[in-house]
């Protein structure tokens, strides 16, 4: 008799699971390049399949369609493996209480993840700014101008003032294409030549759209970080709800159990009150 685990249809798992941008695969596959292409995730998914076919629905039968799980019919008997079919069944048809459980995780993973765009500076003011420039000026306001003298690089050595004015050229043109989004999304009469645009960054200009009376915000440092600090609780918030832009960033981190660990305390917390509660 063929064995099961060469037929066709476990091929079409494979392909599809390999071209998936949801996949997730170990930090020890990736070291070694396993995750650079869809050949090299094939070959991961594989030799797992053959060697665990439990852990590899553990990991990844979030990505599988119901009729893909019929390749583990000749596997039913086992016991992880059943484990993980009636998980993946019952998340499909889910209970209401299946469905609070597994909305707390999902939120769970995100905030997780959160901490990781923390940590890659996707917080960062200038960062936020880039992303959301329209919304970033209809909460925080218009960027603080450039102080009067350029770049300061005294006591830096040439190497040092020259990656600092690289640096700041590139930010200039970062704001710039900031600043457009801003003015198409207010209508702006268009863009401004390259010396109105440096003048208005040094202040030698009022902002557009603001008068020249515009509020000094380099002054109100205090009220600027409150809005800056209010804008980033909002994203994340939007991150937390589903409504981030990015939506390909959700099909990888919802299925993503990895993340499950940085809460692992705290969902055995939970799981001991309630049986406690229950008694």
């Amino acid at each position: 008799r063929d064995d099961p685990l060469s037929s066709p249809s476990v091929e079409e798992v494979l392909d599809r699971l390999a071209s998936s941008d949801a996949l997730v695969v170990p930090a020890s596959v990736a070291r070694t390049g396993g995750a650079d292409d869809a050949a090299g995730r094939r070959s991961y998914l594989s030799g797992l399949l053959q060697r665990n076919p439990a852990v590899f629905l553990e990991r990844h039968g979030a990505l599988l369609e119901d009729a893909h799980l019929r390749v583990f019919d000749h596997l039913q008997g086992d016991y992880e493996v059943d484990f993980h079919l009636a998980r993946l069944k019952e998340s499909r048809s889910p209970t209401p209480a299946q469905t609070v459980a597994a909305r707390r995780v999902t939120r769970m993973r995100r905030l997780a993840h959160l901490d990781v765009l923390e940590s890659q500076g996707h917080f960062t003011e200038h960062a936020m700014r880039l992303r959301e420039p329209v919304l970033f000026h209809q909460h925080v306001g218009a960027a603080p101008g450039t102080r009067e003298g350029g770049i300061e690089t005294s006591g830096a050595d040439e190497t040092e003032r020259a990656h600092a004015v690289s640096l700041a050229l590139l930010a200039r043109e970062d704001d710039r294409d900031a600043d457009a989004a801003v003015a198409a999304a207010r209508g702006g009469a268009g863009a401004e030549d390259d010396a109105e645009y440096d003048a208005r960054r040094k202040g030698k200009l009022p902002i557009r759209g603001f008068g020249a009376d515009a509020p000094d915000f380099e002054a109100d440092t205090a009220s600027r970080a409150a809005r800056v600090a209010s804008f980033r609780r909002m994203l994340r918030e939007r991150f937390l709800d589903g409504g981030d832009p990015d939506t390909s960033a959700y099909a990888r981190v919802d299925v993503d159990a990895s993340l499950d660990e940085s809460f692992a305390a705290e969902t055995a917390r939970d799981a001991e009150d309630k049986y406690f509660e229950e008694e």
